[in-house]
């Protein structure tokens, strides 16, 4: 079995610019010295089995060409690898950028700078746009070391000037059973404050609302051929979702499984599942069909130092066996089981017993690539044959709501920062009182779920 590394390599050290690289193997065999096309680059190397013998060397970045007298300093990190049954390798990472933000053009549209990972060959490249920090990518490589695709997130529409769109592609699964490779990422500086998005293929938006999320994890299926891309699926929040505790250090790991991705996630504020919200901060469990759309979701109730705690790793076996780690403070509740934490991180691992869903493909579940926070929930008007009262309103104690096709289920009442005020559940009516007395005045926001539908509306109260 050959071996594979990817690492980092920096050349400054200690005030003293190296040119080369050494590996030793065993204290024994020494491999190198290799030239560093550049100060910083993330490598790859090859080696026969027992690291007897290296095969080639990569580096993601083997040049750079500068636009519009663009000027910037460029670290590549190594972040995840996979390999697929033919032996091609498919690497992630992150460019993380820095620039001079003050002088003359920054910003400016043709101000840009391409990364050069193939010289062969010019579609081989990552484009660093005119305000992006870091820069997701994913590269593939056959089994020789030659670069078959590269592809990346693309950052835009930053209005500030001290802040630019965040993109970490944190691992990535090559998967047999339908010919694509999947990656996990997460994106920061997002929200209408800094007025940052990301995009696949330039175009493609990461999410479909610019709302008030800052933060956002979120996994993408590219075509395994020709590295484009297929779709994609967020992990959606009012406020913030991602990995958080020791995002540098170590990765945060997914699985792809019967055409079901499989991650955990943070989330600081609210969550929205498919059907469910949950608010507060905390650490959950979320599947989506690998269309985008979310499947179910599972909170981990928790009272979080986001310095301290962090989604790692998510396993589901051949048996449907369902393995969690990750990181808290504090304590966290996983249902029938409680931990408590005697200091600043503790670490956790949960086994879930064979959930026989996981072992067969999702049928149903329409594409659903981004889903409208509770923020957004305000102005929405449902198209659908039901028609839904809500009276009086404005109102002073109660309110009735009626449903005139559609059973209501159940409801829960918002206040303006997403937490939940009243709930009530089991519903199964098609008329119900809400008396609203003993909450202050103001402006709530009122979810109801019927048979068929989610409706959103806003309730005055006087």
């Amino acid at each position: 079995m050959v071996i594979y590394i990817y690492t980092d390599v920096v050349e400054p050290y200690s005030d003293t610019v190296i040119d080369s690289l050494k590996v030793v193997a065993d204290n024994q065999r020494e491999f190198g010295p290799f030239n560093i096309p550049l100060v910083a680059n993330a490598t790859l190397f090859k080696f026969s089995p027992y690291l007897q013998n290296l095969v080639w060397v990569r580096s993601v970045m083997v040049d750079t060409v500068s636009y519009g007298r663009d000027s910037l300093w460029i670290t590549p990190l190594a972040r995840g690898i996979d390999i697929d049954s033919s032996g091609n390798i498919y690497i992630t990472g992150y460019l993380e950028v820095y620039r001079d933000i003050y002088r003359e053009g920054y910003g400016d549209s043709t101000c840009y700078t391409d990364v050069i990972v193939n010289p062969n060959n010019p579609n081989h490249k990552i484009r660093i746009a005119p305000k992006d920090s870091h820069t997701g990518f994913i590269v593939k490589y056959n089994s020789d070391g030659e670069v078959m695709w590269t592809n990346q997130m693309y950052g835009k529409d930053c209005e500030v000037l001290t802040q630019a769109p965040f993109c970490d592609i944190s691992n990535v699964v090559a998967s047999e059973e339908n010919n694509a490779v999947y990656f996990l990422g997460y994106g920061a500086f997002l929200d209408p404050v800094y007025g940052g998005n990301l995009y696949f293929e330039d175009s493609i938006p990461l999410r479909k609302y610019h709302d008030s999320t800052t933060n956002q994890l979120f996994f993408a299926k590219l075509d395994k051929e020709t590295g484009r891309y297929i779709s994609h699926g967020i992990a959606p929040s009012a406020s913030a979702t991602g990995c958080n505790y020791n995002l540098y250090v170590t990765n945060p790991s997914f699985t792809v499984k019967n055409n079901q991705v499989f991650a955990q996630t943070t989330f600081t504020g609210h969550l929205k599942g498919n059907d469910t919200n949950y608010y507060g901060n905390g650490l959950a469990f979320i599947r989506w069909k690998d269309n985008g759309y979310i499947i179910d979701t599972k909170n981990f109730p928790t009272n979080p130092n986001w310095v301290r705690a962090g989604a790692k790793n998510t396993v589901v076996n051949d048996n449907g066996d369902m393995i969690l780690t990750g990181m808290f403070n504090n304590s966290i509740d996983f249902g029938n089981i409680q931990l408590t934490s005697g200091g600043n991180s503790t670490a956790y691992i949960a086994k879930y017993s064979s959930d026989s869903s996981f072992l067969v493909p999702f049928e149903g579940g329409d594409t659903l690539n981004d889903q409208k926070p509770i923020s957004s929930f305000i102005n929405e008007i449902a198209v659908t044959n039901n028609q839904l009262i809500i009276y009086p309103n404005p109102t002073k104690d109660d309110i009735y709501i009626i449903s005139t096709n559609e059973r209501i289920n159940s409801y829960s009442i918002l206040n303006t920062n997403g937490q939940r005020i009243i709930n009530k559940e089991n519903i199964k009516a098609n008329k119900e009182k809400i008396n609203l007395t003993n909450i202050p005045k103001g402006m709530y926001i009122i979810k109801i779920i019927t048979d068929n539908n989610v409706y959103s509306r806003k309730v005055i109260k006087t």
